[in-house]
């Protein structure tokens, strides 16, 4: 019969179809049904399909129904992220090649193992010697299975689930691609890929300290900076969002008391549209690229990101913990020797500028600009937005091509400006003022820049060769200099002062600097001063210090059930993971049995803040001791809390309840709920309520959860409780008792 629907497929869908109806046998209907379907879908013949589908009775439609669902899926592959038709299992290591091939044939037409434990004998004896080390371990089978026509991968899926030996089961992704510094950072803004600096600074570590987090990095202070400078573009798609409207300001007009360094005559006005950014004068650029440095928006698929607009990676949120305060405190002046205007800063509007930055709320200041004048009144206005616990970063300063006597550039035979190697020589101010973070310009190779000043002030290194970040207009373009280098090392002040506000402006100096990555001469030297800026490590080394200093708070446990215990405690800040150990001795060998990452909070918390975790099959009648750190990453490898103070906690019986008395003639009736573990349970009784109680009979069952006493006498009360126990290493173990319940017999 089996034949006849074969032969007749190819030509006659509905006679195939009739005559399949007439086996009774299911293994060879099931056989013949599938053999024709896998004919029909293989060739794409649509019109036997439907025809065959309406001939056949009830017993096909499951399966026409899979096979269907599965074309479906492989119709649809373009718009897919996997593969269709294949499934990746991972098998316990227990299973065998040929139990792995049984299994696989119920869904696949074949299938392939993946995992390949052969070891190239003919490698160096020392590789050898490793690999070998670990040939006694036995590791999980992963095996691609190849399915039929009839299954879709998520229909395989349901059907390996209920197979005890897969450990796990995924589709065959294909979206995988080499990590980029977008992906890393997890944003699509358009332009990333031209901010080789985010790569230079080591930045992907410091927004991964926010990513790894959990609830606890909802839990920053955002960090407002003021940029000193020629103003900023605030109708920039990148900025127009993260700059303080009410805050940002022009500074004009101010008159500076060198003797008494007092400022007068400044005004300050609020920044606008048509005033928040010199206009019309070279690098009027400049504010504008300093700000998109620091808090360029992120995740808005559009231009670049600002190194402090820390994003969150698994949605689509930025953070907004960085905040720019725009003081515009340029003007405009000519320059007879460039035969232009430039922007230019005078010494009041930027003593002025420093004052309102800091009574205006400003946690970091950026001073992109630089002078030979050392005006008495910087260190004034400097030395009280440290006093205000605000961090001042300045640019180093940059030196310049040659001059003739007329003050004009000189050229060479080529027609190109002639650098002045003499010129960086010097120092800048106010760089060079105590409490000032001096910022010095590396290029891409991690050189000092030539033009990038070196003296005995420089802290520190960051790159400012070829910056790409926003300029006027909407636009984007690359601009060099110490002026873009040291917004670099204040947004990465601005990281540290978000996720710790309490942080000091000497010890964000102290860590910028010990984190650098040292280059030139080792030690601190006056071309780069300490090295490098490493954010990542600055943020690690942080985040260490902080955790080192504390615990996880509020550590309690309580007894779930006879075999179960339940921990709780307090996030610690910033914390990554939280590792639990136990010990059956309060002074003797913990063991961890449990990592939780603080990503996974929503499983593991029950409220805001707060961690769980659910210790089960524990002994019953033992007591458990427990101590619980926290754990964030450093460099390769995990710096640590301190242990919370020990807890503990025995796991027992619950007592019984629902005790009830139903007296009959001659017996007294004692009923109660089952307790959950309970294998047994005691009845004791007593003739007064307080009275002595004695054990009248014990039960060997933890089903039983009922006793007929017929010890009793008519007309007498008795008082009865009860309680369950559990033998886990032979010796019993006792709830509490049940309460108290009396009645009088009949």
């Amino acid at each position: 019969m089996m034949e006849n629907v074969i032969a007749e497929a190819a030509d006659d869908a509905a006679l195939a179809a009739e005559q399949l109806n007439e086996i009774t046998d299911e293994k060879v209907y099931d056989a013949a049904l599938h053999e024709v379907l896998d004919k029909y879908y293989e060739e794409n013949l649509e019109g036997q399909i439907e025809q065959f589908a309406e001939a056949t009775d009830e017993r096909a439609q499951e399966t026409l129904k899979e096979y269907e669902e599965a074309k479906e899926e492989r119709d649809n592959r373009a718009n897919l992220d996997y593969e269709t038709g294949e499934v990746l299992v991972t098998f316990d290591s227990s299973v065998t090649d040929e139990e792995i091939g049984t299994m696989a044939n119920r869904i696949g037409v074949y299938y392939e193992i993946l995992s390949d434990f052969t070891i190239d004998e003919t490698l160096p004896e020392e590789k050898l010697k490793r690999l070998k080390a670990s040939q006694g371990q036995e590791f999980p089978k992963i095996v691609s299975i190849h399915l039929g026509l009839d299954k879709s991968v998520g229909r395989a899926e349901e059907i390996l689930q209920e197979l005890s030996s897969v450990e796990d089961i995924s589709k065959n992704y294909t979206d995988i691609e080499p990590d980029s510094l977008a992906s890393v950072l997890g944003v699509n803004d358009t332009h990333v890929g031209e901010q080789k600096y985010l790569e230079q600074i080591n930045l992907p570590p410091a927004w991964e300290a926010w990513n790894e987090a959990g609830q606890e990095a909802y839990e920053f202070k955002e960090t407002w900076v003021a940029v000193i400078d020629t103003g900023m573009d605030i109708s920039h798609v990148d900025l127009k969002n993260v700059y303080l409207p009410d805050r940002s300001v022009v500074i004009t007009g101010g008159k500076v008391d060198e003797n008494n360094c007092v400022v007068t005559g400044s005004q300050i006005v609020p920044m606008n549209a048509s005033n928040c950014y010199v206009r019309n004068a070279y690098a009027d650029y400049h504010g504008t690229h300093v700000a998109g440095i620091i808090a360029a928006e992120a995740r808005n698929n559009k231009g670049v990101v600002g190194i402090a607009s820390i994003c969150e990676k698994e949605v689509d949120a930025m953070y907004g913990n960085c905040k720019i305060m725009g003081i515009n405190a340029a003007h405009r002046e000519w320059s007879e020797g460039d035969e232009r205007y430039n922007c230019m800063f005078s010494i009041a509007d930027v003593v002025t500028a420093i004052y309102y930055a800091t009574n205006s709320g400003a946690d970091i200041i950026n001073m992109s600009l630089h002078g030979e004048y050392n005006s008495p009144c910087y260190q004034k206005a400097i030395d009280y937005a440290h006093a205000k616990n605000v961090v001042v970063c300045a640019c180093a300063g940059n030196g310049d091509y040659k001059r003739g006597a007329d003050g004009k550039y000189i050229k060479d035979a080529n027609d190109q400006y002639i650098i002045d190697l003499e010129s960086p020589n010097v120092t800048k101010y106010p760089a060079a003022c105590n409490h000032v973070i001096s910022v010095a310009n590396v290029n891409i190779s991690n050189q000092r820049d030539v033009f990038s000043v070196y003296n005995k002030f420089v802290d520190i290194a960051a790159p400012g060769t070829d910056i790409y970040n926003c300029v006027l207009n909407g636009d984007y373009d690359k601009h060099s200099g110490t002026s873009m280098a040291a917004p670099v090392v204040s947004a990465a002040a601005a990281i540290l002062r978000s996720m710790y506000p309490e942080t000091t402006p000497d010890e964000i100096e102290e860590i910028l600097t010990k984190t650098a990555t040292d280059l030139g001469t080792p030690g601190k030297d006056i071309y780069t001063g300490s090295g490098l800026l490493n954010v990542g490590l600055a943020v690690q080394t942080l985040k260490t210090r902080r955790l080192s200093k504390t615990y996880p708070q509020k550590a309690a446990v309580k007894c779930v059930d006879y075999q179960a215990a339940k921990l709780g405690w307090d996030a610690v800040p910033w914390a990554e993971r939280y590792v639990i150990f136990r010990s059956t001795s309060v002074n003797g060998e913990y063991t961890k049995i449990k990592s939780i990452h603080a990503l996974d909070w929503y499983t593991y918390t029950s409220s805001f803040g707060r961690y769980r975790f659910t210790d089960k099959g524990l002994a019953t009648g033992t007591t458990y001791y427990y101590k619980i750190r926290a754990v964030c990453a450093y460099q390769s490898g995990f710096s640590h809390s301190q242990y919370c103070p020990v807890i503990s906690i025995k796991c027992t019986l619950n007592a019984p309840t629902g005790l009830t008395l139903t007296p009959t003639t001659g017996k007294m009736k004692v009923s109660w709920a089952k307790v959950n573990g309970a294998e047994g349970y005691q009845i004791w009784r007593a003739d007064t309520k307080t009275g002595t109680y004695k054990r009248i009979h014990t039960l060997t069952s933890g089903a039983t959860v009922s006793y007929d006493d017929t010890t009793v006498k008519a007309g007498k009360t008795y008082y009865y409780k009860i309680r369950a126990y559990r033998k886990p290493n032979g010796t019993a173990v006792f709830s509490e008792y049940s309460g108290i319940v009396g009645k009088k017999s009949i």
